[in-house]
């Protein structure tokens, strides 16, 4: 279970868990003094890399959230140190953190958005100093009604900061912000929708950015609005997805991101006065999941990518010899991408797990619930209207499914999807719960839904809500800890999970009789480690799926005291196991994905003669 620090209404791409930068980013040498040519390179990976930031004006740093603390920092692109442009107090600020941020054109200032104490962000800006004493924040923005802020470009003369607003009451806005004064003027509304990326024309006159072709349609164009918001274009119209747009710096062409050549290519199409002034061409092909962080005076394209595929195998494992029974088989099968979450019907007979197919979304991947038959092989999609998908869980019929996310009102709690129709209802909302929603299992009868509510950084309650009939019933409460992983037993009397503080290390992994509320501890298992818990057939263990340096192991748990048995998973395997209703196969996840920083230098040799 990771303690996840961060709530918002938007997506995170970035690992603030990461124990230390050392051993767990990779770096790429500096780069050279010289020109290079125009060809992508690596500069670093790992689960600290953060792609939400920008890259200085020079080229030599890019603004990113320290993974240990949650701060504002830079990072040197030469030598990969990390620099905090803040401190926060750990104790009193404990789950407040940076996000988003932008450098000022003189590479002087970073706008950030800050998760704040009162649980919405607010935009500030800090002064990038280097050595000695850090300069004190200033807060321009903060409106709770405005939960979500996202600062996307400084103008040209670094008195604006072009802003994503995103709304309460569903609606986000393209606004600007006086970089000193904190006057904001909003320059256009839009739905639940927002824009992936915007930028400011190197004159200051036009604004780009990109958003649905049309209401309804999954397609995204690419459009330019008048910097004053009286005036607006459709500079891009393709029936391929466009999107990620940003201004070249000589300002007479915008490069983008388009899926039209069959994969994700980076793309230009040359701007005339705010429109339009020839036909897109390609600059770099096949770049991947990829999501752009910034294009330097000097023409360099900074990215991040997500890297690696990870697909849903079941196999069949003996857990009383500790030994896989011969080659597990591949079950998701007709494409790539990122594939996990595997939960078995209760009849065995079908597999649903979350499939990733779509342009990245700085974290938040585009999910589908794929479903396969396994005794047929056929498998198809369901995409209910949700912003976010996270959690799975068959209700005992296998007619429903049990969601964690959020809708597209910017909620977080629980929902039913028919495993049918894809129908998609709403169980339970919870005011506190962000993007990701919350946890939740069905009860064995299927009229109740077993759920963790956080009332607070170290407390928990599992409570049970009655579909048809009343209010919700309180389980258990704790304030020893948050709780997470939660699991229900075959016989629907027991749940299991794990209990822990965000300070903490290690997890406790607790059970609870439902009936009576009698709770009984297990061994500390190591809390951002733990990708799955389930029961075994009879209930008399728990099989624990557990992360670790050297690969991913399954604890064998004895509910009723005994030692417990780690069985070393093969090479690749993740810990996000889900154990089939016959307590022998198992479903699980191989391959992973990492986050990466690119760099495309001297890309304005790419663009065509002309623009």
């Amino acid at each position: 279970m990771r303690f996840a620090l961060r709530s918002s209404g938007l997506a995170v791409f970035i690992a603030l868990t990461a124990p230390t930068i050392a051993a767990e980013t990779e770096r790429a040498a500096p780069l050279a003094a010289t020109a290079e040519p125009a060809h992508p390179r690596r500069l670093w990976a790992g689960a600290a890399t953060d792609v939400l930031g920008d890259p200085s004006p020079d080229g030599r740093y890019v603004s990113v959230v320290d993974p240990q603390s949650g701060d504002l920092a830079v990072r040197e692109v030469s030598s990969g140190k990390l620099r905090r442009l803040t401190r926060k107090d750990p104790q009193r600020n404990a789950g407040e953190f940076a996000y988003f941020s932008v450098i000022s054109p003189d590479g002087k200032r970073v706008a950030y958005a800050w998760f704040n104490e009162e649980k919405f962000y607010e935009l500030r800006v800090v002064a990038l100093s280097l050595a000695g004493e850090l300069a004190a924040p200033r807060t321009l923005y903060r409106n709770p009604q405005a939960g979500f802020v996202q600062p996307c470009a400084w103008s040209p003369d670094g008195t604006r900061i072009l802003t994503l607003f995103f709304r309460q009451d569903n609606t986000s806005q393209i606004a600007l912000v006086d970089a000193r004064s904190g006057e904001t003027r909003a320059l256009k509304s839009l739905n639940w929708i927002y824009p992936k990326k915007m930028d400011f024309s190197p004159d200051g006159r036009f604004i780009v950015y990109d958003n649905l072709a049309r209401s309804g349609s999954a397609q995204r164009d690419i459009f330019v609005l008048t910097a004053d918001g009286r005036s607006e274009t459709r500079l891009v119209e393709h029936p391929a997805t466009d999107l990620f747009p940003l201004w070249s710096r000589g300002g007479n062409a915008v490069v983008f991101a388009s899926d039209r050549g069959g994969t994700m290519g980076l793309w230009a199409v040359p701007v005339a006065a705010g429109k339009a002034a020839g036909e897109p061409r390609l600059l770099q092909g096949d770049l991947g999941r990829f999501l752009p962080m910034g294009l330097t005076p000097g023409g360099s394209y900074y990215y991040g990518l997500r890297a690696g595929d990870a697909a849903v195998y079941s196999g069949r494992m003996d857990l009383a010899g500790a030994k896989l029974e011969g080659m597990p088989q591949r079950a998701s099968g007709r494409f790539s991408g990122t594939h996990g979450s595997p939960a078995w019907s209760p009849d065995g007979n079908r597999l649903a797990y979350f499939s990733s197919r779509q342009a990245e979304n700085y974290g938040q991947q585009q999910r589908a619930i794929t479903i396969r038959n396994v005794q047929t092989n056929r498998e198809y999609d369901l995409t209910p209207r949700l912003a976010h998908l996270e959690r799975l869980d068959w209700s005992p019929d296998g007619k429903v499914l049990l969601i964690g996310g959020s809708d597209r009102r910017n909620r977080g709690g629980l929902y039913t999807v028919d495993a049918a129709t894809g129908d998609t209802r709403t169980a339970v909302h919870d005011p506190a719960a962000d993007f990701r929603g919350i946890e939740g299992v069905w009860s064995e009868s299927a009229k109740s839904i077993y759920y963790v509510k956080h009332t607070g950084p170290a407390s928990s309650q599992i409570r049970e809500f009655r579909l048809n009939d009343g209010p919700d019933r309180l389980l258990y409460e704790t304030n020893r800890g948050r709780i997470g992983r939660l699991s229900r037993s075959g016989g629907g009397t027991r749940l299991a999970f794990l209990r822990g503080r965000p300070s903490e290390p290690d997890a406790v992994l607790c059970s609870l009789r439902i009936a009576e509320g009698k709770l009984r501890r297990f061994v500390p298992v190591p809390a951002g480690a733990v990708g799955s818990i389930n029961w075994s057939l009879g209930g008399e263990r728990l099989l624990v799926g557990v992360s670790t340096a050297s690969g991913s192991e399954l604890w064998n748990i004895p509910v009723e005291g005994g030692n417990a048995d780690k069985i070393k998973l093969p090479a690749a395997w993740n810990a996000d196991l889900d154990l089939h209703p016959d307590g022998e196969q198992l479903a699980f996840t191989v391959g992973r994905t990492q986050t990466e920083v690119w760099v495309i230098p001297n890309l304005s040799t790419k663009l065509p003669a002309g623009i």
